[in-house]
């Protein structure tokens, strides 16, 4: 029984090196499996999740509908161009292809959400990129990965583009 990756997606040039990287030097299309999550992320204090309180919010507010809905469709963007990456890379290599799904979600906490869906689906290794967009405060990662690397409770692997 292989492994299962979860390649977190957000549409930068980083987080395609990581999964090419992945694909290059982690990933066995034999054995293993591959997830691909994007999280389309909303504005702080959008609601992000269905609740007795927000369901009310969400129904009467067409502009949060929107904007979820923005947010999950340039999210689809990037997972549909993950899974073409995956298949040229296999192509090109001439293996077949590994199994892949693909996830969209939107929300205002990325970091906290992939940790939440690594968990739920007893991911064993998260591979993300690092964007260089962190405070001074996060010496070498990001504020994503660095919540990812602290609480994902499985291997996490972040890339850093040259």
């Amino acid at each position: 029984m292989g492994k299962k990756y979860l390649i977190s997606l957000d549409g930068s040039d980083h987080s395609k090196y990581s999964l090419l990287w992945a694909l290059e030097n982690l990933i066995d299309p034999n054995i293993d499996s591959v997830l691909l999550l994007s999280v389309g992320v909303l504005s702080a204090g959008t609601p992000c999740e269905y609740s007795a309180v927000t369901r009310n919010i969400l129904n009467g507010d067409n502009e949060i509908k929107l904007e979820r809905q923005k947010a999950e469709e340039k999210a689809r963007e990037i997972v549909d161009d993950g899974k073409s990456i995956i298949k040229n890379f296999f192509e090109t290599q001439g293996e077949k292809e590994v199994p892949v799904e693909c996830f969209v979600i939107s929300n205002s906490d990325p970091a906290r959400y992939i940790v939440a869906f690594s968990k739920d689906q007893g991911v064993d290794v998260l591979v993300m990129g690092h964007r260089g967009t962190s405070s001074p405060n996060a010496v070498n990662t990001g504020t994503v990965s660095q919540h990812c690397m602290h609480s994902a409770g499985c291997t996490v692997v972040i890339t850093r583009k040259k």
